[in-house]
């Protein structure tokens, strides 16, 4: 396994922003990848707001060209990016899969939304039979690695989401009976938001939602706002008034997976004439809200990179936790590495039975002299004494 990734803690918002990916472009991407190389037949693309991670197979030879061809698909010129990817091959790539997907690697350490976007990138590749059986044992059990390790290390138990972190920023506005507005609010982050911040009844949540996602049942928008309308103090409105209901809040979150702006500074000045002070707060990569409205006195914006600030401290109280969740990613690795080699011996079990019935066993432990060094024929002694043992032999 080889990865080829960009993350907060090189690239600023803007690179991330630059390479991020919809869930179209990750299905094109991949066909475009697998017909310009016969050496790539596996792929798995992690795109996150802190993160684009892409992890094939091949040789180490390949990453090169994958780099290259990032760029070209993303119309980055590479001299100017290539020092801020992260490259990792074999045991330090399944090493960094486990370390994402428990959150060790995460902007706020322990976070859970990872775990499910990694969960969800495997998903897309899987159902679009872009893994195989190598990919499959890596990705599931890195999965079953996360959940054990968050469990026995309680390294999420105290996670500070960015869902929460931006709760946390409109508990902080004076005042009592405040009012929200989130864009995008049936979305992963999105409903994490709202749900966060409805937990305090005297706030009021104001969700917009596009007629389209009524008929959605797919990643979760259904069940999203099944839950959503469950809290008496969010209220669901149509997208295209949003303009209309910013007048009279405290707050407006957009998490969108929109391409375009979803708050331009000619529109908000166009329809919110006042000089009420309000906080915008900007979760989605690329950008959803125009940066020019903090130009403003009377306006508040934090982005994404701003939350880096908030998690720190969250973060250093962790490293304890953190320490020993890297040495547990570390174990969990090795048997990952241990399941595919033993595939590979399965794979050779019938050419193995018929060198044993034709040269006899004796000349199979014999050619151990020659082709294992003393480490290795004392792992391979151990072995078999113990299996013998345990035979009852």
């Amino acid at each position: 396994m080889n990865v080829l990734g960009i993350s907060y803690k090189k690239a600023s918002l803007d690179i991330r922003a630059a390479f991020a990916f919809t869930k179209e472009d990750i299905k094109e991407f991949r066909e475009s990848l697998f017909n310009s190389t016969d050496k790539i037949k596996q792929c798995v693309v992690l795109s996150t707001c802190n993160r684009c991670e892409i992890y094939t197979d091949g040789d180490p030879d390949t990453m090169v060209f994958l780099q290259k061809f990032l760029c070209e698909y993303k119309k980055i010129e590479f001299g100017k990016v290539v020092k801020l990817f992260n490259l990792y091959v074999g045991n330090k790539a399944i090493e960094h899969l486990i370390k994402v997907a428990c959150g060790i690697d995460s902007m706020v350490v322990g976070e859970d939304e990872i775990l499910r976007q990694l969960k969800e990138a495997y998903k897309d590749s899987l159902d679009s039979g872009a893994v195989g059986y190598e990919f499959n044992t890596v990705f599931q059990m890195s999965i079953a690695a996360a959940k054990d390790i968050k469990t026995r290390t309680g390294l999420s138990q105290t996670a500070v989401s960015v869902g929460t972190l931006a709760a946390n920023a409109v508990f902080a506005l004076p005042g009592k009976n405040k009012k929200v507005l989130i864009l995008g609010i049936t979305g992963k982050i999105g409903s994490i938001v709202a749900l966060n911040v409805a937990y305090k009844n005297e706030i009021k949540v104001i969700g917009t939602i596009r007629h389209r996602d009524l008929n959605l049942s797919q990643n979760g928008t259904e069940k999203n706002i099944s839950v959503l309308n469950a809290a008496e103090n969010v209220t669901m409105v149509d997208y295209h008034k949003r303009y209309e209901y910013m007048k009279d809040v405290d707050a407006i979150i957009s998490a969108t997976s929109s391409p375009h702006y979803t708050i331009t500074k000619e529109d908000f000045d166009l329809y919110v004439k006042d000089d009420k002070k309000r906080l915008f707060i900007d979760l989605a990569v690329p950008q959803d809200i125009d940066s020019r409205l903090k130009d403003d006195d009377n306006n508040t914006l934090y982005d994404i990179d701003y939350f880096n600030k908030l998690a720190s401290e969250n973060n250093r109280l962790k490293q304890d936790k953190a320490h020993v969740a890297e040495e547990s990613a570390l174990i969990w690795a090795e048997d990952i590495e241990k399941e595919l080699r033993l595939h590979d011996v399965i794979e050779n079990l019938p050419r193995l039975k018929d060198a044993v019935n034709k040269n006899g066993i004796e000349k199979l432990v014999y050619s151990i002299r020659k082709l294992a060094d003393k480490d290795q024929v004392d792992s391979i002694a151990k072995w078999f004494e113990d299996y013998l043992e345990s035979a009852g032999i």
